[in-house]
């Protein structure tokens, strides 16, 4: 077994166990595929449920929450808001009430989901449309939805499973639920949180408790959820200022701009599409973007909008 199919089974065993932990079912249908099922919290939600995470902190978490299908946890977080108001009409007038692939229509509209048949063809996703996230016109919205079938929340979810490698290493991965063991004691949290307040940095830490980054970064950033170590304050006063290049205090690692007016500035320099292709036929996007003063995603959108 290869060290990515490892890994699958673990996460999968992990995965599953968490749905035994709950009853192995959905508490309102009662289906039990794994595929779908998910963790609704009924309780103060401290973090999400996930297969990274140390059963051992999961366990405590899964006492505030009951397993749901993908069905039944959309419904569940309906709200009669503008844009479910719009999806619901827009299905209406589809005359559309049910998935296409098994009949489900569920006491609402939430569970039914807008799906690319082809996703090399898929050019924006039609709940931007319904939200008016992007400016789309009619036409385009037209032209995408002719890509797409309505399928609900739980076949969408089995479409996006690799179901072939789960049948294949399936023995394997009900033998881990069976034989799962942490390997070592958890971490005690408390302990790291005072070490953190005394002023030792994540990597000292590290190096104290002998465990890898990743574990603790975990941790710590489980404590700054709940807010019982303050945020990281990351300060550069040696930064510059990639509009007006003047030194600022920059507290965010991804700050380029001393200011929003000079992120302003900076946007509106993008040029003619004419001169922009000329650009990139001669240099690279991220050398288009120095030269611009901006960062090459940002020209990765200029050529975007001009379809480049």
């Amino acid at each position: 077994m290869t060290e990515n199919e490892s890994q699958f089974v673990l996460n999968w065993a992990k995965r599953i166990k968490d749905i035994n932990y709950l009853g192995g079912k959905c508490s309102n249908c009662g289906i039990s595929d794994p595929f779908v099922l998910t963790f609704h919290h009924n309780k103060g939600k401290e973090f999400q449920i996930q297969s990274q995470i140390r059963w051992s902190i999961l366990e405590e978490e899964l006492k505030k929450c009951i397993a749901l299908c993908s069905n039944c946890h959309c419904e569940e977080h309906r709200k009669i808001s503008r844009n479910g108001n719009a999806k619901e009409k827009l299905l209406k007038k589809l005359n559309i009430t049910k998935c296409s692939i098994c009949g489900y229509s569920g006491k609402n509209y939430a569970s039914l989901l807008f799906h690319h048949t082809e996703k090399e063809n898929k050019k924006f996703i039609i709940n931007d449309f319904i939200t008016r996230k992007k400016k789309i016109t009619i036409e385009d919205f037209l032209e995408e939805l002719t890509k797409c079938i309505v399928i609900c929340s739980n076949c969408h979810k089995k479409l996006h499973v690799n179901v072939n490698k789960f049948e294949k290493l399936k023995v394997e991965i009900y033998n881990k639920v069976d034989s799962y063991k942490e390997e070592s004691i958890p971490l005690n949290e408390e302990k790291i949180r005072k070490m953190m307040e005394s002023g030792m940095k994540q990597s000292e830490i590290c190096a104290e408790l002998n465990v890898v980054k990743s574990t603790i970064g975990t941790i710590v950033k489980r404590l700054r959820d709940r807010k019982l170590i303050p945020e990281a304050t990351k300060i550069d006063s040696n930064s510059i200022c990639a509009f007006c290049k003047n030194k600022f205090v920059k507290t965010k690692k991804h700050v380029k701009f001393c200011s929003k007016k000079c992120a302003n500035e900076s946007r509106s320099k993008k040029p003619e599409k004419e001169v922009l292709k000329s650009l990139l036929s001669q240099m690279s996007m991220a050398k288009v973007g120095e030269k611009f003063g901006v960062s090459r995603i940002s020209v990765w959108n200029w050529c975007k909008s001009y379809e480049i």
